[in-house]
C-alpha cells in the first residue's frame, strides 16, 4: 500500500478558519507568502515533522513555490540551518518553466 499526504498551505485563512478572499486589493498575497518570517516558520515545520510525515524517511517529500525567488530564498534557509546543525534533511531544487502567457 501506497502512503500519500498532501499538506496545502496555498490559501491565506483567519484565526477562525475562514478563507480571506485573495483578489481584495489590500492584500499582498505575494509579500505574505514570500516573508521571509514565514518562509523560516515554514522550514521550521518541516524540520520538525519530516519523520513523521515520510514514515521515518521511507518515503520522499516535496515542497512546490511560486517563483524561482521563492525557491532560492527556502533552499538557502535549508542551507543555512543545516550548516547550524539544526537537521540532516537532502535538498534538492528542479527548476520548471511555464511561457508567459499574452492574451
Amino acid at each position: 500500500m501506497l502512503r500519500f499526504s498532501v499538506e496545502y498551505w496555498g490559501r491565506l485563512k483567519r484565526k477562525d478558519g475562514s478563507l480571506i478572499d485573495e483578489e481584495v486589493p489590500a492584500i499582498n498575497v505575494r509579500e505574505f507568502f514570500d516573508n521571509p518570517d514565514r518562509i523560516e516558520g515554514v522550514v521550521d515545520w518541516i524540520i520538525q515533522n519530516h519523520d513523521r510525515k515520510t514514515h521515518n524517511k521511507q518515503f520522499s517529500a516535496m515542497l512546490c513555490v511560486s517563483s524561482v525567488d521563492a525557491l532560492i530564498a527556502y533552499y538557502e534557509t535549508f542551507r543555512r540551518k543545516r550548516e547550524a546543525g539544526e537537521h540532516h534533511l537532502r535538498v534538492a531544487t528542479i527548476f520548471t518553466y511555464g511561457p508567459k502567457s499574452y492574451a
